[in-house]
């Protein structure tokens, strides 16, 4: 459970990943880039791809949502 945690393109610049990067792996996953500039994605939704990238991001985005 997520507990509404998401991901946003801030996630994605603090683990240091290029937006180019990002992009190219949210269209292979099936991930609307204007929902993350706009909503973020869901933590549960990105973990769910077995993804490492995503994974990561998923951690970090639920860490910040308990602090």
């Amino acid at each position: 459970m997520d507990n509404g945690a998401r991901v946003t393109m801030d996630h994605i610049r603090r683990l240091k990943l290029c937006a180019r990067g990002a992009r190219a792996w949210a269209e292979r996953h099936g991930f609307d880039w204007p929902e993350l500039l706009r909503d973020g994605w869901s933590a549960d939704a990105m973990e769910a791809t077995g993804d490492h990238f995503a994974i990561q991001l998923a951690e970090l985005a639920r860490t910040e949502s308990r602090a």
